[in-house]
Formats: structure tokens, C-alpha cells, sequence
């Protein structure tokens, strides 16, 4: 049976069979996205994927300010050993439930990018954990794997000391995506300033002219929770205001099912309110859907900032929504430089904080 191949991997073998039969040559600089979408008649998203896929893979050199290149001379593809990199991203099995969540899907967009401009091959497992997930217990169970041996990135997940102490003996490199709150000198991550984000949008709606907010978050990842609320307060207390005269609404839960009967709840009780910051895709989606459905215009009833989540909120809803921008990609490539920087230095510690933007849509009004 003939297999019926995806756009992304038309795109994929007909650039490994143009490469391996000389017409796209070794050091050679390959046509533009543009030309290429022109030729096969697909969308410039699809080749760039296709590309960014062959660059991970060891076949393509992206160069800034040149364009894309041919990574071998005489005919020599890569050596899958060398050069490699191999990383497990420990992930949480509580976002996998959520339909469509680009969370590590951006994390390893990020990874790859950066190790294929490094001129690395780099493979990633994806570690599945519940609730009761323990690293050090993993390893004592399974064993060091050949797939942690370039390193190890904890995602929703606070190593341990004993996590923390096998990964030195061993001089395997390891970075947290997210901040770590105990013995931060002892483990390197990379993190969004929550603190900045809440703060700079609570403030733009006090900026507004609004006093009654309510701000709905998920408290389960503790740092960036208590980041978050620090912000929030921050931002009364500089702007004159009682912190405790506003809601916090916590929604400890991912899915959308989970997450629509706290929404409704919430809106049984809004005519006080002016404005709310709500955390998360999904939740976002829920509320506006359910002001909707309830006759509540927005921004003339009730202004709304999304705090971090995906575009395809906005895009669904077909709303200019007024959104802090958290951009996990990013946060992905920084955490594999990391990695890069502790495999030269297994003992190295590295931190970097990115700033999230506010970006203003239509969803909120001055009052």
C-alpha cells in the first residue's frame, strides 16, 4: 500500500533527493522560501518547517543575514553520532489533555533551532510524568539512559536534592524551565518575569481608570504562581490601592471540562466588576465564550487581558484580544544554549529571565 506522505515531508524528500542528487550542492545556498513555495505550490509555513526540520536533522546550515545552506561537502550526510545531542524533557501528562496545546511543541521549536545553528543533530525524548513523578526515583528504577546523556530539562517539575545530586555525580547538564525555589545557586533555568508581567498589566487597567479587577490564575505550579500574585500586588500597593480589594480567582486545573464550571461560577457574581486578567488558553476561551453567551459585550461591559496562552484563542474567536505574550519558543532556545554552555562546563550555572510584553488589542477600554 502506497503511503500518502504530509505536505511537510513532500517538502522534506524532495529537498534530501535534490541535495543527494546534485542539484542543490554541498555548501551551496538553497533557493528562498519564496521560490520554493512557488515551485511545489505550497505555502511558504510549510517549506519553512520542512527546512527548520532538515536543519535539526544535520543537512542544512542556517545562516543570519545569508540564507540556508547545504551542510555537506563531497556527498557526506551526517553521522548521527556526531556531533549529537540527546535530551529528555521531562513533561507533564496533564497538558498532553488538553486537544491541540502547543506548550512542548514550541519548548522543542526552540531546542532545535538552536542546536541546528550550532551545527548540532539532536534528538529528544519526551518523558511522560503524572502527579507522583520523581526523577531520582525513575533513574533508580531505569536507570541513566543514553537519551539524558547531553542533558536533562525539567518542565512543571522542581528538581530535587537528590535529583539535583545524581545529575552532578554523573555530569549530566540539566535546566528547569520555570524557576526553581529552593538552592537556586545549584540549578540553571530560564523564566518569564511574572512578577513584571501581572504587574505591567494590573497597572494598565488602573491606567484605564479601572479599580475593580479580578484576576484568574492556576496556583499548581507554585513560583510562577506566587510570582504572579506578587505583581499584582505590587501594582496596588504602587498605585494607591488596597490589594485585598480585588479578587484572585484560583483555577487548579488544566482542561477545558475542568476549568468551565470555576468560569461560571465566577460570572454569577461580575456587576461589580470593570475588568478581569485571566491566565491560560483555555481558560480565557471559556470566559469569553461565556460572556457571550451570557450578553456581556466586551470591553463596554467588562474588559479582558489574556495572560500568557496561544494565539488560536484570539484566532478562534476572531477577537483582537489585549494579551502579555509569553513566548515559549524562546524560553526553549534559551535553556538549550544552556545546555551547550554545560556540556563545555558540567558544573555551570546559568540563569536568564525574559521580560513579557503587553500587547494591547481591543478588549479593553478606558473608563
Amino acid at each position: 500500500m502506497n503511503k500518502i506522505l504530509s505536505k511537510n515531508e513532500q517538502v522534506k524528500n524532495y529537498l534530501l533527493t535534490s541535495i543527494k542528487g546534485g542539484k542543490f550542492k554541498g555548501d551551496g545556498c538553497l533557493p528562498s522560501e519564496n521560490i520554493l513555495s512557488k515551485e511545489m505550490g505550497l505555502s511558504r509555513n510549510t517549506i519553512r518547517e520542512a527546512i527548520s526540520s532538515l536543519v535539526s536533522a544535520g543537512y542544512l546550515i542556517r545562516i543570519q543575514g545569508k540564507g540556508t545552506y547545504v551542510k555537506n561537502i563531497d556527498g557526506n550526510f551526517p553521522d548521527q553520532n556526531k556531533n549529537a545531542f540527546s535530551i529528555t524533557v521531562t513533561g507533564n501528562d496533564v497538558h498532553n489533555q488538553k486537544a491541540g496545546d502547543p506548550f512542548y511543541a514550541d519548548i522543542l521549536k526552540g531546542f532545535s533551532q538552536v542546536f541546528g545553528d550550532n551545527h548540532y543533530v539532536a534528538s529528544f525524548i519526551l518523558l511522560k510524568r503524572g502527579e507522583t513523578f520523581n526523577f531520582s526515583r525513575y533513574v533508580e528504577e531505569h536507570g541513566i539512559q543514553d537519551c539524558m546523556k547531553n542533558g536533562v530539562v525539567f518542565t512543571m517539575y522542581s528538581p530535587t536534592e537528590e535529583d539535583i545530586s545524581i545529575l552532578n555525580d554523573k555530569k549530566i547538564p540539566f535546566v528547569s524551565i520555570g524557576r526553581y525555589l529552593e538552592h537556586p545557586d545549584k540549578v540553571s533555568f530560564v523564566e518569564s518575569d511574572h512578577v513584571a508581567g501581572l504587574y505591567n498589566s494590573t497597572k494598565h487597567l488602573f491606567e484605564l481608570g479601572h479599580r475593580k479587577i479580578a484576576f484568574i490564575t492556576n496556583p499548581l505550579h507554585t513560583p510562577s504562581y506566587l510570582d504572579r500574585v506578587k505583581g499584582w500586588t505590587n501594582a496596588h500597593i504602587d498605585m494607591g490601592f488596597d490589594p485585598k480589594m480585588n479578587p484572585i480567582i484560583e483555577i487548579p486545573c488544566y482542561t477545558q471540562k475542568e476549568i468551565e464550571p470555576y468560569i461560571q461560577d465566577f460570572l454569577s457574581d461580575i456587576k461589580n466588576l470593570s475588568a478581569v486578567i485571566v491566565q491560560g488558553d483555555h481558560a480565557t476561551y471559556s470566559l469569553m465564550k461565556n460572556l457571550q453567551l451570557r450578553g456581556v459585550s466586551v470591553p463596554k461591559d467588562l474588559s479582558v487581558i489574556m495572560y500568557g496562552g496561544y494565539s488560536w484563542v484570539p484566532e478562534l474567536l476572531s477577537i483582537n484580544l489585549t494579551r502579555v505574550v509569553l513566548e515559549t519558543s524562546v524560553l526553549g532556545a534559551a535553556a538549550a544554549e544552556m545546555l551547550i554552555k554545560q556540556n563545555k562546563n558540567p558544573f555551570g550555572v546559568y540563569r536568564k529571565i525574559f521580560i513579557p510584553e503587553l500587547s494591547e488589542g481591543s478588549t479593553c477600554r478606558r473608563v
